[in-house]
């Protein structure tokens, strides 16, 4: 994924310590897909999902992003 790649590289220039790149690679993943699975759930990209994201669940996209990253947030201390 291109977003794993840009957190590898940009961990490099930030001078970050993190010989396995856990949050290159797995927390760039991870908050991807956090969000990418309120975009999968509507109807417009699957048949079978719902329209929550803009017609009333709002709220649930807003914890998800906070649970992403508030997760980079504690593994970046």
């Amino acid at each position: 994924m291109v977003l794993c790649y840009i957190g590898v590289v940009w961990k490099g220039r930030m001078g970050y310590d993190d010989s396995l790149d856990v949050m290159g690679i797995h927390g760039m993943d991870g908050i991807v897909g956090i969000l990418a699975t309120r975009l999968f759930s509507l109807k417009t990209i699957n048949a079978a999902g719902v329209m929550e994201l803009f017609c009333g669940n709002t709220a649930q996209f807003a914890v998800q992003t906070m649970d992403g990253c508030g997760g980079a947030v504690f593994r970046g201390r």
